[in-house]
């Protein structure tokens, strides 16, 4: 008699680019999880320049459940997360980036037992700490400070940056068709989220943790610190794109946390007249007709610039 092999209850996606000295801490974390089901452990290996592929081979041949993806090109984040994504065959699906880490051994399981619980829930999260290797530093990236427990698009949309990638499980059935626009994007959590939340509520489990690492190499330090401008402006593609996608069904929160953040800027970036102008001209050029109730106190409150900003401006 033939046995079938199980499928696996949970999907364990882990993307990982040069993560030699991180990527053994990320898959045992894995590996110690204690579960009443199967789970498989999908790696996306973008092509690295380090041992981190070596690494991962030796554990997949320790391990039937770890599954590589490898290639001979280099992908890029975005589309190394959708091919990985797209690969896992389980009823929920996990998220790892491949220098962060669990710390609860049980973080599968509690999780897992709630999505089977709450299918009106498509998400559900915990809080990370946030690890610096550079103990100097604390600077923190992560809103950790929560409110309540339950959430929804609403929160997605206006809350800043709350629910940790290394946090995440998801029903797989809720992923989106990932359309051209998010290849374009510098991340894609913000994204997944947010499409997440338009199929049900999201969930906070307080007693799991995590650990989200911050090192010189990492996507925050890359991308990130110190440009403000870039992580307000990606955002505002993302909701965008977002809003495009679902046909203007969520437009009224969206244009108005794009409207939100772009002030936000204007506010930051108004001693800096070129940078100020081209912020004002993309605000003022934001769906001018279908968001022109929304922008009328623009002209009045936000294009006056003081004489000698002018000034600046009209000798740069």
């Amino acid at each position: 008699m033939i046995k079938h092999k199980p499928s696996p209850l949970v999907s364990v996606c882990i993307i990982t680019y040069n993560h030699q000295k991180y990527i053994s801490e990320a898959i045992e974390s894995v590996l110690k999880q204690e579960t009443s089901f199967e789970v498989e452990i999908i790696v996306g290996v973008d092509l690295c320049s380090d041992t981190t592929l070596e690494t991962v081979n030796q554990y997949a041949k320790e391990n039937k459940n770890i599954h590589i993806l490898n290639t001979s090109n280099r992908l890029g984040m975005i589309q190394n997360w959708v091919r990985s994504l797209q690969a896992c065959t389980g009823k929920y699906i996990a998220v790892l980036e491949g220098d962060d880490f669990w710390v609860s051994a049980n973080k599968l399981q509690l999780q897992a037992e709630f999505l089977e619980k709450n299918t009106d829930f498509s998400l559900c999260f915990h809080p990370l700490t946030t690890f610096h290797e550079d103990a100097t530093r604390d600077e923190q990236y992560l809103d950790q400070q929560f409110e309540k427990e339950v959430f929804d698009l609403k929160d997605v949309i206006t809350k800043s940056w709350f629910i940790g990638t290394a946090s995440m499980m998801f029903r797989t059935t809720h992923l989106p068709k990932f359309e051209p626009w998010v290849f374009k994007q510098k991340a894609i959590d913000k994204t997944i989220q947010l499409f997440l939340a338009d199929k049900g509520k999201i969930k906070l489990i307080s007693n799991l943790s995590g650990m989200y690492r911050i090192h010189d190499n990492g996507i925050s330090q890359i991308q990130w610190l110190g440009k403000e401008n870039t992580f307000h402006l990606s955002l505002i593609n993302i909701l965008t794109g977002f809003d495009q996608q679902t046909n203007g069904k969520y437009a009224s929160i969206i244009d108005a946390q794009i409207i939100t953040l772009y002030k936000n800027m204007l506010s930051v970036n108004y001693t800096f007249p070129i940078t100020y102008m081209n912020l004002y001209k993309k605000l003022f050029g934001y769906k001018t007709l279908k968001t022109h109730s929304l922008k009328r106190w623009i002209l009045i409150e936000y294009f006056p610039l003081k004489w000698n900003n002018l000034l600046k401006l009209y000798k740069s």
